[in-house]
């Protein structure tokens, strides 16, 4: 199980990058748009988000997310979609403090940066197959924590196989 010290690591909380990637099926075709889709999420331990407005994230989310993620509640700030053009660099403003920029790469290989408060958390370039999911963090404080799921919600159409990536264990 990932502890919530983990989180507070100099290097890990400070450098913000959690990437965990699912991989179960292949990419699309090469000149190919790629259709997105970004959540922001608060995650904590507490029954209640410190903001009335955030949802809880639906059963499916809440699943994935707790097979990668510490925290026991996860509630959905925001969620944008975009299609992608090949060559193209997308943005997804999340808040006020959160964007995450997205370059379509070809063969469902995407480039992200995920930046809060100004600041560029994490930039990482890999695979993400239609139906799969990614998820990029920010710092944690106070038992919390921020992070983008990013989805590729296009069509399954086989290419080229995707890649792999984590910069965190998983939960056992």
């Amino acid at each position: 199980m990932i502890s919530r010290e983990y989180f507070r690591w100099p290097g890990v909380a400070r450098a913000g990058v959690i990437a965990l990637l699912m991989l179960a099926s292949v990419g699309a075709a090469p000149g190919a748009d790629i259709k997105l889709e970004a959540r922001l999420i608060w995650a904590t331990n507490d029954q209640n988000s410190p903001d009335p407005k955030h949802k809880p994230v639906a059963p499916e989310l809440a699943k994935w997310l707790e097979k990668h993620y510490a925290w026991k509640h996860y509630f959905l700030v925001e969620k944008k979609e975009s299609v992608i053009a090949e060559g193209v660099t997308g943005k997804f403003v999340m808040s006020d403090k959160c964007t995450v920029e997205l370059k379509n790469l070809g063969k469902n290989v995407v480039g992200a940066n995920l930046i809060g408060e100004g600041k560029s958390y994490s930039k990482i370039t890999l695979g993400l197959p239609p139906g799969e999911s990614l998820g990029l963090a920010g710092d944690s404080r106070n038992d919390t924590a921020w992070f983008v799921v990013l989805k590729n919600t296009g069509d399954s159409t086989p290419a080229a196989p995707a890649n792999s990536a984590t910069n965190a264990p998983k939960k056992p």
